[in-house]
């Protein structure tokens, strides 16, 4: 067992003496014997560990006669560890794909904002000639680059400025051009203007669009009351912020309020505002009058609430033949066949999600009419003309039997 260990330690010590060699950048000094790796999703931050998505600091590993070579095509062996390639080295500096701009300026602040194309840190050199003389950064790697100029500005001023960034490689720093701004007279007093627009989305949820006047960091507060409860906070420097609420109570409100302080400090409080949902879809019809073979049917089943436009279907059992349901909501046609028939109407509303509501329903189908007699059917006044001439006969011949009195 101690001749294993003593192997598995000889390789250990065999493979960190072939790394030394082969230029590998190791975490400390150049004694330490933990190698650092680092981790894509998290630049610049060293993990000790194995795996493809991690590549080495410094430089490409090369072989033992000294040839650079390509990581990935080199693997460690390390005890009894799956062998794990490597990908190569980041050598290329970063791209500004955006800016930079000054998004917001005062008598002695001004905001700088400009992008590139991976993690990357950020200075702003600026001063009152092209040879600037005074730095500000902000802290960190990112794509979405702010820095914030608080020191070193006098108000109504030229100031010529230029930004910089490097990844987290050493690759750069990448410049912009020479761009300039010239500070205000007054300071900036004036808190931001929150313009706040409500979008009903469903029964359940709503979107919030906030327009602000001026670059601002903001807190949204939201809850089921007008107290809130639940608090977003937002460092990044913005000019809009939009938030979709999801899962909220149908019929119910939900309120909300936007913070926001500009770069000056100016700060706008916001007041707890609702948002008003609308209730459930809910069918209101809830029974059907019954019909008969051969003549027309209509009726409408009616629905309330929901959001936006209500389309009913027949979601199960069998609509009575010769009827159809239009998506409206409109039962019509002529019943073909007699019987009872039992169906579901369902009712969906155009929110997002969808709000549904059911309704069973029993429709009897009479038989069709029996047809009358038509041989010798004829209208009343015919018939009393008749009789009255009858009686006039009968009389007639009456008369004529009655012997005649003879005259005295």
């Amino acid at each position: 067992m101690s001749m294993l260990k003593n192997i598995r330690l000889g390789r250990w010590t065999l493979a960190l003496m072939a790394l030394a060699v082969w230029g590998v950048v190791v975490s400390g000094s150049g004694s330490s014997t933990n190698f650092e790796l680092d981790q894509e999703s998290t630049p610049a931050v060293a993990q000790d560990a194995w795996s493809p998505s991690y590549r080495m600091i410094g430089t490409l590993p090369g072989s033992p006669g000294g040839d650079i070579g390509i990581s990935a095509q080199y693997r460690m062996h390390f005890d009894d560890q799956t062998p794990t390639s490597f990908l190569p080295d980041d050598l290329i500096p970063p791209v500004i794909t955006g800016g930079p701009t000054v998004t917001y300026i005062s008598s002695t602040i001004a905001l700088v904002e400009w992008t590139t194309d991976e993690p990357s840190n950020g200075f702003v050199n600026f001063g009152l000639t092209p040879a600037f003389g005074t730095t500000a950064s902000h802290a960190g790697y990112a794509t979405l680059h702010q820095v914030l100029i608080t020191t070193g500005l006098a108000p109504a001023t030229f100031y010529f400025y230029q930004a910089q960034s490097t990844d987290p490689y050493a690759n750069g720093p990448t410049s912009s051009g020479l761009l300039d701004f010239t500070t205000t007279a007054t300071p900036d007093t004036a808190a931001p203007v929150v313009t706040p627009t409500v979008t009903i989305l469903g029964t359940t949820s709503a979107q919030v669009d906030f327009a602000i006047d001026e670059m601002s960091q903001t807190t949204l507060n939201h809850g089921p009351t007008a107290s809130m409860g639940f608090v977003e906070t937002d460092p990044i420097w913005r000019i809009t912020r939009t938030r979709t609420f999801t899962g909220l109570a149908p019929g119910a409100d939900y309120f909300y309020a936007l913070d926001a302080t500009d770069p000056s400090g100016n700060a706008l409080i916001g007041t707890a505002t609702p948002i008003s949902l609308p209730a459930d879809v809910t069918i209101t019809t809830t029974t059907l009058p019954n019909g008969r073979v051969k003549e027309a049917y209509l009726q409408t089943i009616a629905a309330s609430n929901g959001f936006g436009t209500l389309t009913f279907t027949v979601s199960g059992g069998t609509l009575p033949d010769g009827l159809a349901l239009a998506s409206d909501g409109t039962l019509s046609g002529t019943p073909t066949a007699s019987g009872l028939y039992t169906f579901t109407i369902q009712a969906d509303d155009s929110g997002t999600p969808v709000s549904t509501a059911t309704q069973a329903f029993q429709l009897f189908i009479d038989k069709a009419k029996k047809k009358k007699d038509e041989g010798c059917s004829t209208g009343e006044g015919t018939t009393g003309w008749m009789m009255f001439a009858g009686l006039l006969a009968l009389l007639a011949l009456a008369l004529r039997r009655m012997p005649l009195r003879r005259a005295h």
